[in-house]
């Protein structure tokens, strides 16, 4: 199906827009990973962190609550795992039928929780960002654009040569198409800032705390 010269200046907007993203998010990476994440951290718990102590039973009940409170207010959800200040006293009863003594149990397992899921996550998607490669960007972008007519060829051709441009000099600097291990860098500064038992407990349960995630990366 052809698409509109609005929608074609729509998709290779967005194109360059996505190009920024890799840009920025690869530059950050480049300063210093471990040293942006552990102020990151740092900001979230600083030491008092490492004096929480996760179980098994803990992360078991953060999901069933998790899951309840998703349910009931999204928005909600989100700022608890995006560890902004809520009052939670009205989902008391909810949290400790999950298997939480009380509320503050469940905000020091929620704030070490937190911050594993989302340093894991953020590496986890630089890691998928830098692993394109140029034909992965190419082909991501340009699937839609037909050249049934003149102008789909011409906005095509355009299109082609620019992003062979931009893309062959991301590639040189070693911003695209590399396999990246930022998730193994983050997970051994994690267990340095969090600790180690509550790093393990974190990925014994990742596929499943990921399922009820609710910011999105």
């Amino acid at each position: 199906m052809r698409i509109k010269g609005d929608q074609m200046k729509v998709k290779y907007f967005g194109f360059f827009l996505l190009i920024f993203l890799v840009i920025s998010c690869s530059n950050s990476a480049n300063k210093s990973m471990a040293g942006k994440a552990m102020q990151d951290l740092s900001k979230q718990g600083g030491g008092a962190v490492r004096k929480i102590n996760l179980s098994d039973q803990n992360v078991q009940a953060y999901i069933k609550a998790v899951k309840k409170l998703g349910e009931t207010s999204p928005e909600l959800l989100e700022k608890v795992q995006a560890q902004v200040p809520v009052d939670l006293t009205e989902s008391s009863d909810l949290i400790v039928n999950s298997g939480f003594k009380d509320l503050e149990d469940f905000n020091k397992a929620s704030l070490v929780i937190s911050i594993c899921m989302s340093v894991i996550l953020s590496a986890e998607n630089m890691d998928k960002i830098q692993s394109k490669t140029k034909q992965d960007y190419k082909d991501e972008f340009l699937e839609d654009i037909g050249d049934e007519d003149e102008f789909d060829k011409l906005f095509r051709e355009k299109a082609e040569e620019q992003m062979e441009e931009t893309l062959s000099e991301l590639e040189e600097e070693g911003l695209i198409g590399q396999n990246t291990n930022s998730v193994a860098t983050f997970t051994r500064l994690l267990k340095e800032k969090v600790g180690e038992d509550n790093t393990r407990l974190v990925l014994k349960y990742y596929d499943d705390l990921k399922n009820v995630w609710a910011l999105k990366f």
